[in-house]
């Protein structure tokens, strides 16, 4: 688990090794409309979900695995002098990663009723982390994203990414051919920024 600050009036935000157990969160998510609008989503049932999850993993030490997930889940303050904390599932995030390549594709998707908070960037700043982490060694990060889909877009540059071409046509959704644009973001200029954002 990865933990995040907190800004004022922010909640702490983990991410979760995906399992099982959050079949049925991830599978609500998917049918939501802005990511069935945007995402070339397979037709997954409950059972499909749970297969997926099961053969994705968390430990980006284990290059057998090409396929990484973990749920982002939001940790709010309640109760009687803050003493009780509320976890709420408010999203995902992913990794498809090519490791002869040292890239891979990152996703992400927040729960409609949590966006505008601040989760998604912050848990995709997250990720970014730990996929440059020494220890992982990853070069180029790219995603792939619906030209249509402006608040993805807007996510992604706040984290660093940025536009690297267009590709027509590239999505078929919901019977709908969909131009798509691929961003992108490098270990050295990750790290220029850190270095940037430091002083």
């Amino acid at each position: 688990m990865e933990d995040c600050g907190t800004n004022a009036g922010m909640s702490l935000i983990h991410l979760v090794s995906a399992g099982e157990e959050h079949a049925e969160d991830w599978l609500a998510m998917r049918r939501e409309s802005a990511v069935v609008r945007f995402n070339p989503m397979d037709d997954l049932d409950l059972g499909g979900v749970r297969t997926r999850l099961r053969e994705a993993s968390a430990d980006l030490a284990n290059h057998s695995k090409l396929k990484f997930c973990w749920m982002i889940e939001s940790i709010d303050a309640g109760g009687e002098n803050g003493k009780r904390e509320r976890k709420t599932i408010v999203g995902t995030v992913s990794l498809a990663v090519n490791w002869r390549m040292r890239n891979a594709e990152i996703g992400y998707q927040v729960c409609e009723s949590y966006c505008g908070r601040g989760n998604g960037t912050r848990a995709v700043r997250m990720l970014v982390e730990m996929a440059f982490s020494r220890s992982i060694g990853m070069n180029r990060l790219f995603a792939f994203i619906a030209k249509e889909s402006v608040a993805s877009r807007k996510l992604i540059e706040r984290v660093g990414f940025v536009h690297e071409g267009i590709l027509r046509e590239h999505y078929r959704i919901e019977e709908r051919f969909v131009t798509g644009e691929v961003c992108g973001l490098l270990r050295s200029d990750w790290l220029a920024r850190c270095e940037t954002d430091g002083k």
